[in-house]
């Protein structure tokens, strides 16, 4: 088929325009395809006029909240309390006026910030403008912001936020969209926004116990699917606060890969945490690589102890047959391995 005549910048409809195809003389077999905006002549195939302008959207619909779409404006967002729909005064209105007259536009202003929202919304914009503030401080990308805004939005709906601190349900909501995303982020992380792990010691245990309140809260009522984040993803993220060699974390790959083939015929790993996994099997694959990296160092990167990391060391021992000797400097002080005081006993899957 070829195209004989285009059409455009017209609002009257293309059957209207024209009376007959150009190529056959037909004027009864014209039809318009309404997805393409194209008019056909059924007689003889001939596409008499494509790119016919239509007013109707050019996306698809799959929910009713794609109803609401238009083309005019910014798109809708959950990062604003109204979701970005309503109108402000601009506070350059009145600039240049002077006496009344400013006064007049000063009191426009602040009236039409009352009336646009109520004391619930206020507390809406409140925990939003929070939660904008947290995603900068964890350098978190637009995306989880915006899913976490949208969990947000629900449990204020939902009225669950009654009797949980407005700054801790957006560090929760945070943590939560994280989780959804498979963005290796600790929890601690998130914790140590709202209290100083190390000076308020108290508060923060505080804060750890409400925030798991506040997860339980989110999780249960929303049926969320949080499944536990891959050990692999956390490798890269501690490799490099601890300065570990592109060898140390190949060899960490390897060991998690070994540790996934073990998991599906031991219950050994149930409950372990994978940031600790993680940890544990870079420090076991920095000593393989004559890397002098710390168990300090490497626990503080993952957000973890060091008593968890040496529990899991042994777990991978077990589990991979994996033999570490363990001895004594000179000076009293914990020796490090060498290479060849490490040996596979064979029984790991290659």
């Amino acid at each position: 088929m070829q195209s004989a005549l285009s059409s455009r910048g017209s609002t009257k409809s293309a059957v209207d325009r024209l009376s007959k195809c150009p190529e056959c003389g037909s004027n009864k077999n014209l039809i318009e395809d309404e997805e393409s905006s194209e008019l056909i002549c059924t007689n003889c195939g001939t596409v008499v006029s494509e790119g016919t302008p239509t007013s109707k959207p050019e996306w698809r619909i799959f929910d009713s909240e794609q109803l609401k779409r238009s083309r005019v404006g910014p798109p809708a967002t959950y990062t604003q309390h109204d979701r970005g729909m309503s109108t402000i005064i601009d506070p350059r209105m009145g600039k240049g006026l002077k006496g009344d007259a400013a006064r007049g536009a000063w009191r426009l202003r602040t009236l039409q910030k009352r009336v646009a929202s109520s004391g619930a919304e206020r507390t809406l914009v409140a925990s939003l403008q929070m939660i904008d503030r947290f995603a900068d401080q964890l350098s978190l990308p637009k995306s989880i912001q915006e899913q976490a805004s949208q969990i947000f939005h629900k449990a204020h709906k939902a009225g669950i936020l009654k009797g949980h601190p407005s700054h801790i349900m957006a560090v929760v909501v945070l943590f939560v969209a994280c989780r959804q995303a498979g963005l290796p982020r600790t929890m601690n992380e998130f914790i140590d926004l709202v209290g100083n792990r190390v000076n308020r010691r108290k508060s923060y245990r505080s804060n750890r116990k409400t925030f798991y309140r506040c997860y339980r809260k989110i999780l249960e009522t929303f049926d969320l699917d949080v499944s536990l984040i891959d050990p692999l993803k956390y490798v890269n993220r501690v490799a490099s606060i601890v300065g570990a060699s592109g060898k140390a974390q190949t060899k960490t790959v390897e060991i998690l890969h070994q540790l996934q083939k073990v998991k599906m015929k031991s219950s050994c790993f149930s409950g372990k945490s994978p940031t600790t996994l993680a940890a544990a099997a870079l420090y076991i694959a920095c000593r393989l690589t004559g890397e002098n990296k710390t168990e300090v160092n490497i626990a503080r990167a993952a957000g973890t102890t060091e008593v968890s990391i040496r529990n899991n060391m042994k777990t991978i021992e077990v589990a991979l047959g994996l033999k570490v000797s363990r001895g004594h400097s000179e000076g009293g002080g914990p020796h490090i391995p060498l290479i060849d005081q490490m040996t596979w006993s064979g029984t790991a899957e290659n």
